[in-house]
């Protein structure tokens, strides 16, 4: 039995309707890249067979281009300062003139890091956010999205970890914007269903916490509300059918928007305790570490922003239109657990072999980013792993 769905199958179930094979606008990257120089690294993680035709597609074009391309491949989940270090050095022996991230987040980001250790002095780990910050001298990235999860091509934002340390931190800076970010809804085609599932509702956490947060504005409420509509309608219908283009360009539309809104608002509780999760049990993937906390989370917080709530409340469920804003806000928090269930995520850190002992040292670490300072209820440490604890098993 096949883990993945290929293009070859895809084009297969197109019941016979001609089509220029990936006739995408990823095509375009060679055109693109030479501005920057003629030197690029390809930053991935390693090939596996949904993602081949990519991988080659992507690499023709810059060959055709007049690109000399060196390929990356060592990006793993999570990435680590170790990841960004062996892809910086790769970048400095080939006078890299651009980095190119292909993939979900992980690539992304870990082709920001690249990017600012092989410019700079020492490594990715210390220009992060709360350090100094990485110069002009940064190297240019594009970033190719193959996931509708994380927003990374759209934001300042790379999430590295170090290991020794089991901490998951991130570089936050202007200098490390992608110069050019291709968003091309058919290279999600073949991400397989569990994934679509996490990083789906990773976008859709992008938005909700960014419409909560003490940071949002009318602008950026705006687009989060657009985002997590999209989701809602889409986000189960690409995890049942893969190759749904439509599902799929609306989650990569939502993406996309909830990378703006992260990007001007931050995120809030939830992602600030993920990404402990992340750095002390790197098995567990972002989207799940998300979707682990908030029932938790939701309940602990909507008091604290009714009408949001309400409003959440209401895009899931229209007949909560008839209650009181009180009413629809805690129906939200139900709502949410629902759409978990819908889409699998229905989680405790128990199934996930998180134990007890980890999540005390997680909770412990719950200040460290600042996210949590721009939830509508601020949590302490003891309040966050009374949470965590809550979430061991569902």
């Amino acid at each position: 039995m096949k883990k993945f769905i290929t293009i070859d199958d895809i084009e297969r179930k197109k019941s016979g309707r001609a089509r220029e094979e990936f006739k995408r606008r990823v095509s375009e990257v060679g055109e693109i890249a030479k501005r920057f120089g003629g030197n690029c690294l390809l930053v991935t993680v390693k090939e596996f067979d949904a993602m081949a035709k990519t991988f080659k597609k992507v690499k023709d074009s810059l060959v055709a281009a007049g690109m000399n391309v060196a390929h990356y491949d060592g990006v793993i989940p999570n990435p680590t300062t170790e990841v960004a270090a062996a892809g910086a050095k790769m970048a400095q022996e080939i006078n890299a003139d651009v980095i190119i991230g292909l993939g979900g987040g992980s690539s992304m980001d870990a082709a920001k890091a690249i990017a600012v250790e092989a410019s700079h002095e020492g490594s990715a780990w210390d220009y992060l956010h709360y350090k100094t910050p990485p110069t002009e001298k940064t190297l240019p990235i594009i970033a190719i999205s193959t996931t509708s999860g994380t927003g990374s091509q759209t934001t300042q934002c790379s999430v590295i970890t170090k290991t020794d340390l089991k901490d998951k931190s991130a570089i936050w800076h202007p200098n490390i914007y992608p110069k050019v970010a291709i968003v091309d809804p058919e290279l999600v085609l073949t991400l397989p269903s569990k994934m679509t599932a996490a990083t789906g509702f990773d976008v859709f956490a992008h938005s909700f916490e960014g419409y909560i947060s003490v940071g949002a504005s009318p602008y950026t409420e705006m687009l989060s509300l657009e985002a997590m509509k999209l989701v809602i309608a889409n986000l189960k219908k690409a995890i049942d059918d893969g190759s749904n283009l439509k599902a799929r360009e609306a989650l990569a539309y939502a993406d996309t928007l909830a990378g703006c809104v992260i990007t001007n608002a931050g995120v809030t509780l939830p992602h600030g305790l993920g990404m402990q999760i992340s750095g002390h049990c790197p098995h567990v993937a972002h989207g799940v570490s998300l979707a682990l906390t908030y029932p938790e989370f939701t309940r602990y917080t909507y008091e604290s922003a009714i009408d949001k709530f309400a409003t959440v409340g209401r895009i899931f469920n229209s007949e909560l239109c008839k209650v009181s804003d009180q009413e629809a806000a805690k129906a939200s928090c139900v709502e949410i657990d629902n759409f978990l269930m819908k889409i699998g995520l229905w989680l405790g850190f128990k199934d996930m072999n998180v134990t007890k002992e980890d999540l005390r040292e997680i909770a412990d670490c719950g200040h460290v980013l600042s996210d949590y300072q721009n939830n509508p209820r601020v949590a302490t440490i003891d309040e966050m792993h009374e949470m965590l604890m809550s979430s061991y098993i569902r």
